[in-house]
Formats: structure tokens, C-alpha cells, sequence
């Protein structure tokens, strides 16, 4: 009788957390629900309330506080595999100036579960997007760009290939084509020309 009491509320609540992401669909309501499930222990429905949640915001109404809910979730469930796949999801779509606190909380995870790989590639991101930055803002200061250019030559040649084309290949890509009037960089919508 108690469990039968039981689980009509918990019954309860869901309904109640269903309806309250259909009427007021914010991140914060979604991430309540997702905790409500893992609290009691329903770890599979937590997990789905969270894909839900990504699917129902998509790449428009993208919300770093989601992502940052979602991946502390898996990495309470030792799943590190699926929180790198979390961040590097959410770093690829959000906004750079949105990115920061995602980026720190995605070293600190590599730190703390990851290798030295991973966690030079979280650092090699969050330098690659303050360059990024700096030359969007101002595109005529040299020194940005040779430290934005420096970062590639610092970094394993089949990350510089994902930095630029955001695909995966163990070859070095042309990214630095010459020509008689000089050199060109080109990596995803900036370009250095070194004509005079």
C-alpha cells in the first residue's frame, strides 16, 4: 500500500513536471525535471529529459546553463565520455562570447578525469577563442594574429586540421597558401593577408 502511495506521487510530480515544460519552456524548469528523475533515482529518465530539453531548444534558443546542467549529470554518472561529447557539442554551437564559463568548467573536468591530450585541447579552444576575439575586434593588430598564428604552430598537426574545417583527418590541410603578392591564413571566416 505504501509503495502503491508512493509511486502514485511520483506519478504525480512527472505529470505536473511534463506540464510545466509545456506551458513555461525554460532551461531552468527543464533542469528541475531532470533532477526531480535523478534524484529518485531514475537516471535513464533524467538523461532523457536533458536530450529532450537540447532537442526542444535546438541550435536557435542554444542556453550554456543546459548544457552545463547536462554534462554535471553525466559526470555524477561517470559517464566522461558523454560530458566531453556534451561540451564539445555545446562549444561548437554557442556563441564565443557566451562560451567562457563552459570552456573553464570543461578544463576542470578534463583536469580532473581527463588526459593530457584532453586537456591540452580545452586549453588549445579557450586560447584559439580569445584570438579569435582579439583579431574580430581588431583585424589590423599583427600581434593578435602571430599569436593566433603561433597557436597553430604550437598545436599537433591533426587539431590544427579540426580547428579549421571541424573534421576529423590525420593530414595537415593547405591553410597557409602562398602566392606572388604573398601569403594568405584562412581558418573558418578570418583571413590574414599578407599582401603589401
Amino acid at each position: 500500500m505504501l509503495l502503491l502511495l508512493v509511486l502514485n506521487s511520483y506519478l504525480v510530480e512527472v505529470l505536473n513536471f511534463s506540464a510545466l515544460v509545456t506551458v513555461h519552456p525554460e532551461v531552468k524548469n527543464w533542469t528541475k525535471y531532470a533532477r526531480f528523475e535523478d534524484k529518485h533515482g531514475f537516471i535513464v529518465n533524467a538523461r532523457k529529459v536533458y536530450e529532450r530539453a537540447t532537442e526542444f531548444f535546438g541550435e536557435e534558443q542554444i542556453d550554456v546553463n543546459l548544457y552545463l546542467a547536462f554534462a554535471k549529470f553525466e559526470e555524477k554518472q561517470k559517464e566522461y565520455d558523454r560530458v566531453r561529447v556534451i561540451y564539445k557539442y555545446a562549444l561548437d554551437r554557442i556563441p564565443k562570447q557566451q562560451a567562457h564559463q563552459l570552456i573553464n568548467n570543461y578544463i576542470v573536468f578534463e583536469r580532473n578525469f581527463g588526459d593530457r591530450r584532453g586537456i591540452e585541447d580545452v586549453i588549445i579552444s579557450k586560447r584559439r577563442f580569445h584570438y579569435e576575439e582579439e583579431v574580430k575586434a581588431n583585424p589590423h593588430n599583427k600581434g593578435s594574429w602571430f599569436d593566433y598564428l603561433r597557436l597553430y604552430g604550437a598545436t599537433p598537426m591533426w587539431t590544427r586540421f579540426e580547428m579549421c574545417t571541424n573534421e576529423p583527418s590525420p593530414t595537415f590541410p593547405p591553410i597557409l597558401k602562398e602566392n606572388t603578392g604573398g601569403a594568405t591564413f584562412t581558418c573558418g571566416s578570418i583571413t590574414l593577408s599578407t599582401r603589401s
